[in-house]
């Protein structure tokens, strides 16, 4: 019963991650910055803090080493950033299969760091996403630059997705829980203190914000008892299904168009993503 309760919630987790995804291009159609949903974003999930459940400690659950939570907190800020702002450049058929090189190159930086050497699946895996990259690269819907200032976000948002993933093993003394609220403090604080400074944006732009936002806290809250239920690798292993499910809702609400290109590359990425996964758990 625990088992499928535990998957019931994390196939949850990854509808409503999609769902939310897909909400964002409609608050920007209405005018709702990126860092007006990532404040709403913010909100909600410091809201985590005050979920019973949940909480198993202080609030934030402060570190005796304080620059390793200025990092995490930095690298989510920025991931989120990045990812919203890729999504109003790019269909989301490009900017979330980019996104989801995260795993690979948090693979790829911890080798560098710890100076181990590669293998010949990660140089399978490298080779296949970058190929999908420029595939994804070669499918300019928009002009030029629009493109490519996308795909840089995109890539950025991984990238400090990945750095994220880097520091948590630094700090040890915090549980998950602690570690939630220690990553999203620094982006509650600057995203809505700069949302109180600008005027409200219109009312359409404001209740899709605030609804994808709450839709992205409920995934939250699902994914963390996935987490309880399930564990981390099973958990995550279900959550592949994120990028798909985002993307084919985007072609139906959305009308994007997928192309050959696109499929092909979709497939590189989120295939190179998951061998390299499974080969790191080895």
């Amino acid at each position: 019963m625990q088992y499928w309760l535990g998957v019931l919630c994390a196939l949850a987790s990854a509808i409503l991650y999609a769902c939310a995804v897909n909400i964002i291009p409609l608050a920007q159609a209405a005018g709702g910055s990126a860092l007006f949903y990532l404040a709403m974003r913010g909100t909600f999930n410091f809201g985590l803090t005050f979920v019973p459940s949940l909480n198993t400690g202080g609030i934030v659950g402060f570190s005796p080493q304080p620059i390793h939570l200025l990092f995490l907190g930095g690298c989510v800020a920025l991931q989120g950033y990045g990812y919203v702002q890729a999504l109003h450049l790019l269909p989301i058929s490009i900017a979330t299969p980019l996104f989801f090189l995260f795993p690979v190159f948090t693979y790829l930086l911890h080798n560098v760091l710890e100076s181990q050497g590669l293998r010949l699946i990660p140089i399978i895996s490298l080779c296949a996403s970058s190929i999908g990259v420029w595939l994804l690269a070669q499918d300019n819907s928009t002009n030029e630059t629009t493109h490519l200032l996308g795909i840089f976000w995109a890539l950025t948002a991984a990238m400090a997705q990945s750095g994220a993933n880097l520091v948590l093993p630094r700090i040890s003394n915090l549980n998950s829980w602690q570690l939630l609220r220690a990553s999203y403090l620094p982006s509650f604080l600057i995203f809505a203190g700069y949302a109180l400074s600008q005027p409200m944006p219109e009312l359409t732009a404001t209740v899709w914000t605030a609804t994808s936002a709450a839709i992205f806290f409920i995934g939250s809250v699902l994914f963390l008892r996935a987490i309880r239920l399930l564990g981390a690798v099973r958990t995550s292993n279900i959550m592949y299904l994120e990028p798909v499910l985002a993307v084919l809702f985007s072609a139906m609400l959305h009308q994007d168009q997928l192309s050959a290109g696109k499929i092909s590359a979709i497939v590189l990425i989120l295939g190179a993503t998951v061998l390299l996964e499974k080969f790191s758990r080895k």
